[in-house]
């Protein structure tokens, strides 16, 4: 496995701004410290469900039908090259109009990854990084765990310093999806290549 390529795609697909990042941006400057804690325990755990579940899931497929795993690379490829180009030829958003209840954070963090396709389709990818070279159970719950820990430091980073992000990428706003969109369409090419 090309350990390289797969810690970029984690870092790239887990620190770029999708639901998550954006709500615990704003969540961070909103509501007191147990709140957000509360909400990125949720992201985490939520998180850590759904990688096991598409771990679990690309495993069965790919022992059942062995020839799905180039078929499932292929179309992770086609999906993070498609992301190179809508990031290239889209706005940075920076805010949102998302709103939660501040008692139910954690419920609302873990629920929320069962509807975020950038979570389950980045299981996906992530999963085809990692099946052609890692099958046991213990391994995908190994990796799960790994790529939960990562959202949840990503999530923590973005709570953190929300404002600061905020004002990077509306000042810097080009340069960071030129950079993101490369990153993206080079990992596209190199899992096909």
């Amino acid at each position: 496995m090309n350990w390289l390529l797969f810690l970029a795609y984690v870092l790239v697909m887990t620190f770029s701004p999708g639901v998550n990042n954006i709500t615990s941006m704003i969540y961070g400057t909103k509501y007191d410290k147990d709140i957000i804690s509360n909400y990125l325990l949720g992201i985490f755990s939520g998180f850590f469900i759904v990688m096991l579940g598409t771990g679990v899931f690309s495993l069965v497929l790919t022992e059942s039908f062995p020839k799905m795993q180039t078929y499932i690379t292929y179309i992770c490829a086609v999906y993070l090259f498609f992301m190179s180009i809508h990031l290239l030829f889209s706005d940075v958003q920076t805010s949102s109009n998302h709103q939660s209840s501040s008692t139910r954070m954690l419920l609302v963090g873990t629920v929320l990854q069962f509807f975020n396709p950038k979570v389950i389709l980045h299981g996906m990818v992530a999963m085809s990084y990692i099946l052609p070279h890692y099958t046991s159970f213990m391994e995908m719950l190994m990796f799960s765990l790994f790529l939960a820990v990562v959202s949840y430091i990503s999530c923590k980073v973005w709570s953190l310093f929300g404002v600061l992000i905020k004002d990077f990428l509306v000042k810097n706003g080009t340069i960071y999806k030129l950079v993101v969109s490369v990153l993206f369409a080079t990992s596209a090419y190199l899992m096909i290549a």
